[in-house]
């Protein structure tokens, strides 16, 4: 979108993003596609349960109750059929070359132990920003509601402040 209407975006806001699926040569921060497609497999065959909630959420990974209320935002969020086609396209998306078209002021933010975007994918992503803020925060969930989610918001707060006026 920030490329192909960069009259219509103000600014970026990133949270545990990619430019790339899996790995490659020059993308080391990923799954391979066949550990991808393992991984992909799995999560499909545990589906109705806490499926992936290691990766997602490792913090809260022995709550039972929280296990519970993953599985069931699972469960109403998207059909196996759903969520495979939609992580497929995950898979084989690479978008790195476009990055460099992104006009608007941008903010990539990460955390550290983040199991399903490593930091080194976002830290990447942002270079190839032109301009580019990246943030490294603490912690290990992918959701960033998740831990210390304060941090997020005063890094997403204190960019949209220093925003020229539009």
């Amino acid at each position: 979108f920030a490329t192909r209407y960069p009259e219509r975006t103000r600014a970026v806001i990133m949270y545990g993003a990619f430019a790339r699926g899996t790995r490659s040569a020059d993308h080391p921060w990923g799954l391979s596609s066949r550990g991808y497609d393992a991984w992909l497999d799995q999560l499909i065959a545990d589906w109705g349960g806490p499926a992936s909630i290691e990766y997602f959420a490792p913090t809260m990974a022995d709550d039972d109750e929280f296990r519970q209320g993953w599985a069931r935002y699972l469960r109403a969020a998207a059909t196996p059929g759903s969520i495979r086609g939609i992580l497929e396209v995950l898979r084989d998306i690479d978008v790195r070359d476009v990055l460099g078209n992104i006009q608007a002021p941008t903010l990539v933010l990460h955390r550290r132990g983040d199991r399903v975007s490593r930091a080194g994918a976002g830290e990447d992503m942002a270079r190839r920003i032109p301009g580019a803020q990246f943030r490294l925060l603490e912690g290990d969930d992918h959701w960033w509601f998740l831990g210390d989610r304060q941090s997020v918001l005063d890094a997403i707060g204190n960019f949209i402040r220093e925003l020229p006026p539009p």
